[in-house]
């Protein structure tokens, strides 16, 4: 079973395994010639899918999720086959990737997903009730500027010096295996 140390934390839906395998089959295709990932398949699934359920525990309380910075779709696509009754939005600017996503999104017909290209595109109407999650990506300025709102950011991070004064850290967790801490943090945009 596919991150098989996380069952003990979430149920899995029926249709994950199958999913995820068909996700990571398209994923290493596509990767033979768009640079989407450098890791090997097991490196893959260990250091970023499952690591990406960490997120579960800090969106279950918002309806629409943004995965900034989404890239090879990895926290968005695994949570939103975990997550049928939320809104993910991937939101990415560089064109390879976004390929991916808008196809991969479409292959799996995952209807809760929606792809963003930042680099032209403005921030859909946002609710009251959305978040922001980002695995890799920590370019504050370039988040404030696409949502133009203030807004809950949930991170992992090895250290705080990354986070800029005009943001607040709310709370901070760490990871199921105890790697990195989850922070909270709250940006102002004024």
């Amino acid at each position: 079973m596919l991150c098989e140390q996380y069952s003990k934390y979430f149920r899995f839906p029926e249709d994950f395994e199958t999913k995820i395998n068909e996700y990571l089959k398209e994923l290493y295709s596509w990767n033979e010639h768009t640079n989407l990932t450098s890791d090997e398949i097991e490196t893959f699934i260990q250091k970023h899918l499952c690591f990406s359920l960490n997120f579960s525990f800090f969106i279950k309380d918002f309806d629409v999720v943004f995965d900034f910075g989404s890239g090879n779709g990895v926290p968005g696509i695994p949570l939103a086959v975990m997550f049928k009754e939320k809104t993910f939005v991937l939101v990415e600017n560089k064109k390879r990737k976004i390929a991916f996503l808008e196809y991969i999104t479409s292959h799996l017909k995952l209807d809760n997903v929606q792809v963003v290209d930042s680099s032209y595109q403005s921030c859909p109407p946002l609710t009251s009730n959305f978040c922001v999650i980002a695995k890799a990506f920590s370019d504050f300025k370039a988040m404030t500027k696409f949502f133009k709102k203030s807004f809950t950011l949930f991170l992992p991070l090895t250290d705080e010096t990354k986070i800029p004064p005009y943001a607040k850290v709310i709370s901070k967790t760490p990871d199921i295996m105890q790697t990195v801490n989850f922070y909270e943090i709250r940006v102002e945009v004024y």
